[in-house]
């Protein structure tokens, strides 16, 4: 068949809208609504943007890596599709990854506090598990200037504060006041 630029620009522009709509509405399927589009699409940026986050909020943590890694092969400055990469590859377990592109987002900024916090935080965790506690303290002061208040940023603070390569929930129940208490007042 013969299909015009002009109907193929249609039929894109058309699943973009679905794909569009089925976000907004919450609708399940909006994931393979957007691959759709993205297939006939590849370079529309915010539809990446989109699927990945769709990913990211259901925790498909390798399905949302991929959708960002799409995007920054596009964007490869973009700090908040760099930022998103790096968390939905630590929720795949890519720690190495994870910590190239979470720092690699800080350097490049998130423009999103929200955003920010979150990959603060979890640059914090990376550092802590390889037992990096002066850069991980570093970040964690940068939170602490926000002003957040966050038992969790204690917990990692004392964590990093007393030199444990521990997640907070490693820490043993006889420890954790202490570990609570070295962490409260690191902040």
């Amino acid at each position: 068949s013969n299909v015009t630029p002009a109907e193929m620009a249609r039929q894109a522009a058309a699943q973009k809208a679905a794909a569009e709509n089925a976000r907004q509405a919450g609708n399940p399927d909006a994931p393979a609504l957007y691959r759709k589009a993205l297939a006939s699409s590849p370079r529309w940026e915010d539809g990446w943007w989109a699927l990945g986050t769709l990913e990211y909020s259901q925790q498909h943590y390798a399905e949302c890596r991929d959708a960002f890694r799409q995007m920054t092969r596009l964007l490869p400055k973009a700090g908040p599709a760099v930022t998103m990469l790096g968390l939905c590859e630590m929720g795949a377990h890519q720690d190495a990854e994870a910590l190239t592109h979470l720092r690699d987002g800080q350097d490049l900024g998130t423009g999103n506090p929200a955003i920010d916090k979150v990959a603060k935080y979890q640059l914090s965790v990376l550092y802590v598990r390889r037992g990096e506690f002066e850069p991980a303290l570093g970040v964690l002061a940068q939170l602490a200037q926000i002003g957040d208040e966050n038992p969790a940023y204690f917990r990692l603070a004392g964590v990093a504060s007393l030199w444990k390569s521990l997640s907070p929930e490693e820490v043993p129940e006889s420890d954790r006041e202490l570990v609570y208490l070295a962490g409260r007042a690191f902040w």
